[in-house]
Order: C-alpha cells, then sequence, then structure tokens
C-alpha cells in the first residue's frame, strides 16, 4: 500500500538527492532540492514485528529509507507497516535552483540525476558533498567547473530494442532491464546524437533486429559512438550476437552516405551472456578501426575498447590540476600507477627527467607503447625517457623500494571507484616518493584511501574536478607532501564530519555503469589478477 503526504526538504545527501523528516524518519527523495516543499508517495510493506519492538525500524540516519513509526505494534508477531522508498509526486513550492529539465526522458533512464538544478547549483552539490566526505583532511578548494554542462559525452553506447515490432535505440531505465527508447540526449555530442539515430533507422531499413537474450533471435545488441575532440574523427562499433551481418558491405555504403563523417566502422562480435557491451572479437568494415585524439600537445590512439575521458575540456583542466600539484622537476622520476593507456604518464613526460606507467591490463599497456612510439615519431613533447610495464603497481613499488638504485620522486595514482588496496598504499609509503597526486573518481574511497596514506604524508590540497555535469559524480585531485600530519591544510584540528550516505550502489549514471566501470571494455583476460589487489586494472570510465 502507498500514502501520500506533505513534506518539506531543508537538505540534500551527497548524491543531491532531497532529506525529508517525517515522523521522525528521515527520507531519500531522488529529483527534490532543498527549500522545496512537495508531496511524496510512501510505500508501505507488512512485516513482523520482532520481540515487542516492531513499532519502528532501526536507523533514523539521513540518506536512508528509513520505517515511519507504528505505535500500533506492541507485541511480538503482530504486522506492522514499514515504509519503503519514497516518491516526489507534486511540488507545491519550487526552489530558485530549479530549472525545467527539457529532456524527454528525465526521470525514467536515470542517467541526468541534477538536470533538474541549475549548473550553480550542480556545482554547489557537489562542492559541499566534496567537504562533507573529505573535510577532515583539509580545506576542500573551490570546485572546477565546465565551460559547457551540455553535449560534453564524446564517448557513449546505447542499447537496441524491439519496441511494438519496431527497432529502437536507448538506454536502461534505472534499476532495470527495460529499454528506454532515446531520440536526443542533452549531455551528448552533437554529431553523436546524430548517427545514433541515422544508425538505428539503417538497420531498421535493413531488416535487422535487436537480439533477444531470452529467445536468442536478432542480432544487434549496443552501438557505441566514439569521437575525437580535437581531431573530429568518428567512430561507429556495431555490437552484434552473431558473426555474420547480412549485407555487411552494403550497409557501410549506405551509412557512409548518410554520414560522410564517419571515420571508421568496426563490428563487434559478443555472443556471451554477459553484461559487458563489447565482446572478445572486432572486425574492421571501414577506416583504420581507431580514431586519434590529441590532448595538451600529446596525441593518443583510441581503439574501441580503449580508456579515454568522455568529456575531453574537462580532460584537460582534471589532468593540468593534477601535473601541476606534482611540482614536476626536470630531473624527477615519476611513477604513474593505474597508468591504462598511459594519458598521465605521456603528458608528464614533457617535464619530467624518468616516467613509468604502470598497469596490470597487457592490452591497455599495449596501447600505452602505441601512444609513446606515435608521439616519438610525430611531436616533440615526450622529453623524459618513458617505460611502460605490465605489473601489478604495488609489486612493483615494493620491488622499487627494495631496489637502493631506483628512487621515485613522485607516484600519480588514478585507481578504479573501488580505490587503491591497502597493500599498494603501504607500498608508497615504504617507497616515500616526495608528493603523491592521487586522481580520484570516488570521493569516499579517496577519503578511506587518505586514512592510510596520511600515516606519512600531509594532505597539501583537495581540488573538485565536474566531470560529468548534470550527474552526481565528481573527480577529486588531491596533493599530498612527505610528512605525517594531524592538521589541516589551514593549520587547525580537524573534526570528522558526519556524512549523508546515500543507501544503494553509486553508478556512473551518464553512461549507466555501475561503480565506475566501463562496459564497453572487454571481459577480463584469466590471467588478470583479482581486482582488489594492489595496481588491479582500472574498469575505466573515471570515465570516466
Amino acid at each position: 500500500m502507498s500514502k501520500i503526504y506533505g513534506v518539506g526538504c531543508h537538505e540534500l545527501d551527497t548524491d543531491g538527492n532531497g532529506i525529508v523528516e517525517f515522523n521522525g524518519s528521515k527520507f531519500k527523495v531522488p529529483y527534490l532540492l532543498d527549500n522545496e516543499k512537495a508531496k511524496i508517495e510512501l510505500v508501505f510493506t507488512k512485516s513482523k514485528a520482532e520481540n515487542g519492538r516492531g513499532n519502528r525500524q532501526k536507523s533514523g540516519k539521513a540518506g536512508k529509507n528509513t520505517a515511519v513509526k507504528n505505535t500500533a505494534a506492541k507485541n511480538a508477531g503482530e504486522n506492522v507497516l514499514r515504509a519503503g522508498g519514497a516518491k516526489l509526486i507534486e511540488l507545491t513550492k519550487k526552489s530558485e535552483d530549479r530549472v525545467e529539465p527539457g529532456c524527454a526522458v528525465y526521470g525514467r533512464c536515470g542517467g541526468c540525476t541534477l538536470l533538474h538544478a541549475s549548473y550553480e547549483k550542480q556545482l554547489s552539490i557537489k562542492q559541499n558533498a566534496c567537504e562533507k566526505i573529505l573535510g577532515e583532511y583539509g580545506r576542500v578548494s573551490e570546485i572546477i567547473g565546465a565551460d559547457e554542462p551540455y553535449g560534453y559525452r564524446h564517448k557513449v553506447h546505447v542499447t537496441f530494442d524491439q519496441k511494438d515490432g519496431r527497432l529502437v535505440s536507448g538506454i536502461y531505465e534505472e534499476s532495470s532491464h527495460r529499454v528506454v527508447p532515446v531520440k536526443k540526449c542533452k549531455i551528448i555530442d552533437e554529431d553523436a546524437n546524430r548517427i545514433i539515430n541515422s544508425v538505428t533507422k539503417l538497420l531498421s531499413d535493413f531488416k535487422i533486429k535487436a537480439y533477444n537474450e531470452d529467445t536468442d533471435t536478432g542480432l544487434v545488441r549496443h552501438l557505441l559512438i566514439r569521437k575525437g575532440y580535437e581531431t573530429g574523427e568518428i567512430m561507429v562499433v556495431i555490437v552484434i550476437a552473431r558473426s555474420v551481418f547480412p549485407g555487411k558491405n552494403n550497409f557501410i555504403k549506405e551509412l557512409m552516405k548518410i554520414e560522410p563523417d564517419i571515420t571508421t566502422v568496426v563490428f563487434n562480435v559478443n555472443n556471451l551472456a554477459t553484461s559487458m557491451v563489447l565482446g572478445p572479437k572486432f572486425e574492421n568494415g571501414y577506416g583504420k578501426g581507431y580514431i586519434t585524439d590529441t590532448c595538451m600537445g600529446v596525441s593518443f590512439r583510441i581503439s574501441p575498447d580503449s580508456f579515454f575521458q568522455v568529456n575531453p575540456p574537462q580532460m584537460k583542466k582534471l589532468y593540468a590540476k593534477a601535473l601541476e600539484l606534482a611540482e614536476i622537476k626536470e630531473n624527477d622520476s615519476v611513477l604513474d600507477a593505474y597508468c591504462g593507456t598511459g594519458t598521465i604518464t605521456l603528458l608528464a613526460a614533457e617535464k619530467a627527467g624518468k616516467v613509468t606507467g604502470v598497469e596490470l591490463n597487457p592490452d591497455a599497456v599495449a596501447d600505452a607503447k602505441e601512444n609513446l612510439n606515435y608521439n616519438l615519431k610525430n611531436t616533440d613533447v615526450i622529453k623524459a625517457r618513458v617505460e611502460f610495464i605490465a605489473d601489478d603497481a604495488g609489486e612493483y613499488l615494493v620491488e622499487t623500494a627494495q631496489d637502493k638504485k631506483s628512487a621515485v620522486d613522485v607516484v600519480i595514482m588514478d585507481p578504479p571507484r573501488s580505490g587503491a588496496s591497502e597493500e599498494f598504499l603501504e607500498s608508497v609509503l615504504e617507497v616515500a616518493p616526495e608528493r603523491v597526486v592521487y586522481v580520484s573518481c570516488n570521493p569516499y574511497t579517496l577519503a578511506d584511501n587518505l586514512k592510510v596514506l596520511t600515516k606519512g604524508y600531509t594532505v597539501k590540497e583537495i581540488r573538485p574536478v565536474d566531470m560529468f555535469p548534470c550527474t552526481s559524480k565528481v573527480e577529486v585531485v588531491c596533493m599530498l607532501v612527505k610528512g605525517a600530519g594531524k592538521k589541516s591544510v589551514a593549520g587547525k584540528d580537524v573534526v570528522r564530519k558526519n556524512i549523508v550516505r546515500k543507501d544503494v550502489v553509486r553508478k556512473d549514471v551518464a553512461s549507466k555503469d555501475v561503480a565506475r566501470k566501463d562496459s564497453t571494455r572487454k571481459a577480463p583476460p584469466r590471467k588478470w589478477k583479482a581486482p582488489k589487489r594492489a595496481g588491479s586494472s582500472k574498469p575505466s570510465g573515471s570515465e570516466s
């Protein structure tokens, strides 16, 4: 059963959800802003009271959907009503920070959870969240916002489905496997939006149907678009469930007539029962099979499954801040842990004496070496000696600590959403570089990791960067200098702040990926080590 109640909202959790209080308990209400009043729906379920104390559920902490008091249940075993989720029904008083989302599927796809807030409000929400989560380690500097909060995603994937007998493309509805058809997404690049519609229509014209996992019928599963921000090169990857695509050559010919700006078309075969978008087999249908792009003067080769930040303008700001805080000197030896395809490694090579990129994923290391060779031949930005090593970053650091001749001056680390393992962090303390720069896509795991790092380091700066406008996600660059300190940046004793956390798994809503997972990457090879080990490969997306 459900009931409608009138409530007022006076606080937000760290993901920007409204927190309301009713009958002594607090509830999370998505899409509600502070200083707003609304009618909300509470869903109640019956359950048995426990030990004669069934009049309320445990926990009244903010950010969790807790139970409404029920004084009717006094005896053990008696049925009681417990409140589940809270849903926004109607606004009765709007905040001045509220704007029209301007999206036909807003609130259904679960992507842009902050699209109803002005961009200034979005930045404020993320700034406050970082202060709550990381404030005990020092003052959080002002967030670096985006010049353009819309149309920023230069990598996007959509899923195909059959609706009323016709092929559609879209995004999975939040917390479901149902596809929400999307004609235009506000945070996707304009060319990508157009090409998605063109490919979908052309597939339908060729009588190609969406793959159905339950019946094992149909062909197309996903569509991936990647675009170079500086070069304008465009890659189209069509993910199919079988190795044969009927009329492939004619299809490509027609597609190039409609979208002549496409640089390359790749077919990927994914016949596995998996949530991963890409399968292990690629077949180049047109062009080189990859695109290139540049960042701060360095060129990068981007394959269908390569990691590369989805918001290029903000990527420059993020990496520029990281390199600024690293304070790299001409003779410094720099270690880039979790280096992926070598983006930060090669950017750091313009200043350092030596840069070593360590990455557990051998495929990513192969891409990094390709990027290095390309820049050595075609640019003059690589000044340092550069080496890429396929290894566990933690184990590599331990070996480095044992070799006194292999000193490390700066460690730059950009781990996955789950953060770095304690083994890796302890190895950083053992190697004891002068400076550590931590690039994080999850402030919570950054806070956990800082508990270990501050045994030997003092936090000098914490700087949020808004890589994903209109979503709750935020990146943070943190600089640490050698020397344990119990004082904040401002020199005052720090007191841990209470954190209003949400009660569900954090999702990369802009790409529908979970836990910063780059769902376009291939399933990891069997020889990979367990993801919790130090230096495990970034599932991407910091996309990220």
